[in-house]
């Protein structure tokens, strides 16, 4: 099963709308036709796979035409004559600083750096099922693809990224909360990244004057919500336990950083 991407003639399709805060909300669109150009359909169609192609743009990812947009949401739709093809809809979304009167910390100018990557970790399972919870998955198998050779993981390609937030904080600061803060991950949307994906890795600051400082908050992305997969059955030796075709026999999700928060209290303007 192969399948080919069109980008819609319907993309590129903004807007911008003036909330009664006083925001500027900008938005876009983007579509793209998904469709198996075999000639005879072999499979059924696993609709993660095809949502997690390359070709398509994930959670979190940039607008190629506009600057600072952001996916905020996906949505798929099967098309109703074929059953080998879908309709994949992603809206963008960017919400500037407020105007202020210029007092305070406001109206900081945000400097943001990013770096994405591929990291190669450790699988029992291909196309696993996911868990109905992020943050404290069920002991269950999960099912899927047994990738492992004898027990032994195979290495397979998550996608990361780092995100640092900088910018002048005028006034006292507080370094309590973000240190109370790290190591958790975001318990709803910040700043287009998608609930639980993102952990927080702390604040790093300088000082520039007696009552300003220079801020940076670093944040690491997941494309799997930093689920890892381990055996959960094991024999004498404390090897995990095989099945009769020489993989493991029981395999599951653990979230190593079960805890979230409110990224917001972070104190990043317009967080």
């Amino acid at each position: 099963m192969t399948y080919q991407f069109v980008e819609l003639s319907e993309s590129g399709t903004s807007d911008a709308k003036l909330l009664d805060t006083g925001e500027t909300r900008i938005s876009a669109t983007r579509a793209f036709y998904a469709y198996d150009n075999t000639p005879v359909l072999s499979a059924v169609a696993n609709i993660q796979e095809i949502v997690n192609s390359s070709q398509l743009p994930q959670i979190g990812d940039l607008h190629p035409d506009y600057n600072g947009l952001r996916v905020t949401a996906r949505q798929v739709q099967r098309d109703s004559e074929r059953e080998d093809a879908y309709k994949i809809s992603y809206s963008y979304e960017y919400l500037p600083a407020p105007p202020t009167d210029g007092g305070g910390n406001n109206d900081a100018q945000i400097q943001e750096s990013s770096e994405a990557s591929a990291q190669f970790m450790d699988f029992y399972r291909s196309q696993g099922n996911q868990p109905v919870s992020y943050d404290s998955p069920t002991a269950v198998d999960i099912g899927g693809t047994k990738i492992d050779a004898g027990g032994k993981p195979t290495s397979l390609i998550v996608r990361q990224q780092t995100w640092s937030v900088s910018y002048e904080h005028y006034g006292s600061l507080d370094v309590a909360t973000p240190f109370a803060i790290t190591g958790k991950r975001n318990e709803r949307e910040f700043f287009g990244f998608r609930k639980g994906s993102l952990v927080y890795l702390g604040m790093s600051f300088s000082t520039k004057s007696a009552s300003s400082y220079n801020i940076t908050h670093k944040f690491l992305y997941d494309s799997v919500f930093h689920l890892r997969q381990v055996p959960d059955e094991f024999d004498g030796d404390l090897l995990p336990t095989l099945d009769s075709d020489g993989h493991v026999s029981k395999v599951i999700w653990i979230q190593p950083f079960p805890s979230t928060e409110d990224f917001k209290k972070i104190g990043i303007p317009s967080g």
